[in-house]
């Protein structure tokens, strides 16, 4: 159960509101604290044994604690990849692509494409047929600053410029994050037991139909 128990606890996030790079520094300073803190009370449950109980409650009320705060601070954050009034987000890059070469990231925006401002993926590609061959782009970087890019087009390179625009303002979706916590997963354990699969049941077996001789007619 010692081996078992970090197995068990874990620690996954999810984020819409900072790039992966983001989240990862900060989740990771805050287990940073939080394993020195639990370390500390682990070491001094050692040399005293009060502590123990003081310790085993820091290990999971920590835990969860981190779990609601991380949720409570995305809930209050707007989502990074949003379309802007002006331009198209960039969800990701295809590696080895011309936007990979040119230095594109996820998290900026398409600004403009050959002097044309886009709003949506059919302006994009409308900009983009202008001259196949060769795009210049304006790019808004993460802190809203320009940068300018220029670079040919090779024939059956990927998809012409290699980027995943973020989904349409208009398309329907309904996402509801919740954080998965030790409670979530004790009630998980307990509703999975307690719902026992039902057996197959045979199906009744009819009777035969009554069959006539008589003028070879059949009785059912």
């Amino acid at each position: 159960m010692l081996v078992a128990l970090p197995i068990m606890l874990g620690f996954g996030e999810i984020t819409q509101s900072m790039l992966p790079g983001q989240k990862v520094q900060i989740s990771s300073k805050r287990l940073m604290i939080y394993g020195a803190t639990l370390l500390v009370f682990s070491l001094l449950a050692a040399w005293w044994s009060p502590l123990m109980v003081v310790a085993a409650l820091i290990a999971f009320i920590g835990h969860e604690f981190l779990v609601w705060y991380s949720a409570f601070e995305e809930q209050n954050r707007s989502p990074v990849f949003v379309h802007p009034q002006h331009g198209l987000k960039v969800l990701a890059v295809i590696p080895e692509s011309p936007a990979a070469d040119l230095g594109i990231e996820a998290g900026e925006t398409l600004y403009k494409v050959n002097g044309k401002l886009v709003h949506s993926p059919e302006e994009l590609h409308r900009a983009l047929r202008m001259n196949p061959a060769f795009c210049k782009l304006e790019v808004r970087n993460h802190q809203g600053e320009s940068k300018f890019m220029q670079r040919a087009i090779y024939e059956g390179e990927h998809h012409q410029l290699g980027v995943i625009m973020a989904p349409d303002n208009h398309e329907v979706w309904a996402i509801r994050l919740r954080p998965l916590t030790l409670f979530h997963i004790i009630n998980l354990k307990l509703f999975a037991r307690l719902k026992k699969p039902q057996r197959d049941e045979a199906p009744l077996a009819l009777p035969p139909a009554p069959v006539s001789s008589d003028k070879g007619s059949v009785e059912m």
